[in-house]
């Protein structure tokens, strides 16, 4: 499981892709996830339970669910993903949906709504793009079909507030008893409770964390091996190298050279086309 800190960090982060039989390992982030499948078909698990999407089926994932997407190799697939950030729909927050994981077909008329105004390349306008994804929530709201338990939003916030604070400090060092003293937890209730919610230890996750930065640095920067450690926290490239290749499988230099670098990052899989990246203005 890893955490995607691009997509958790920031102001009105949107954007889209669409994909074309890419698998997608465990992941969250703090954005909503909203999935529509084109062609084929998908299953996606979202805590632990599984689900199986269709052609025109959708899906709306709320923040910090751990979740993961499977194609079929019989019957193939494509599909839309969009991640934006809670700003966008602020008023949703007052509904129970906005804790938990919803499967759902729109109307025929929102359906084309969204396929005219949402699914294509370039940067969409604003406000227009605001008035889809509250298009979503309402088909969400009406049609929707919870394939999660609810989360709670005590345990959604200890995963916000957590990963925000490894997100500011992932370049120094990080120990569990600092941040179980930052918010005021007993170490061993701290330890118990993360590893409960992240279902792995922190050592473990401060290193996959670590590990999805550096791959991301290796795919898309000119940087030196040496520098990538020492920018994702790693106190020497010896612990980087072995902890890059016993996550991944790879050295750091073999996972930079190869044609296929499908661990941990899902971007690794070339999308179709990209909608658009960072933030919006307003237009």
């Amino acid at each position: 499981m890893y955490h995607q800190e691009f997509n958790s960090i920031g102001d009105h982060i949107y954007n889209g892709y669409v994909y074309q039989n890419t698998k997608q390992y465990d992941n969250f982030h703090n954005s909503f996830e909203y999935i529509f499948v084109w062609k084929g078909s998908i299953s996606v698990t979202a805590s632990n339970v599984k689900v199986s999407l269709t052609e025109n089926d959708m899906m709306l994932i709320a923040p910090n669910i751990v979740h993961s997407l499977e194609v079929s190799p019989i019957t193939g697939s494509e599909y839309f993903i969009s991640v934006f950030s809670k700003d966008f729909i602020s008023e949703f927050k007052n509904d129970e949906l906005f804790y938990t994981a919803i499967k759902f077909k729109a109307d025929k008329t929102v359906e084309n709504y969204l396929i005219e105004n949402m699914f294509y390349s370039g940067e969409p306008e604003f406000y227009l793009l605001k008035s889809c994804l509250y298009a979503i929530c309402s088909q969400c709201v009406k049609y929707g079909q919870r394939i999660d338990k609810l989360q709670s939003r005590s345990s959604k916030d200890f995963i916000s507030k957590v990963n925000f604070y490894i997100f500011e400090n992932i370049n120094t060092k990080i120990t569990q008893q600092a941040v179980a003293d930052l918010f005021n937890y007993e170490r061993h209730y701290f330890s118990n409770l993360f590893n409960q919610t992240f279902q792995m230890g922190f050592s473990q996750y401060i290193n996959t964390y670590r590990l999805n930065i550096a791959c991301r640095l290796l795919t898309t920067t000119d940087m030196t091996i040496t520098d990538i450690a020492f920018e994702c926290g790693f106190e020497n490239v010896r612990n980087f190298n072995l902890v890059f290749k016993k996550l991944s499988g790879k050295t750091p230099s073999q996972y930079r050279t190869s044609p296929l670098n499908e661990t941990v990052l899902p971007d690794h899989a070339l999308p179709l086309h990209v909608i658009t990246l960072n933030k919006l203005s307003k237009k």
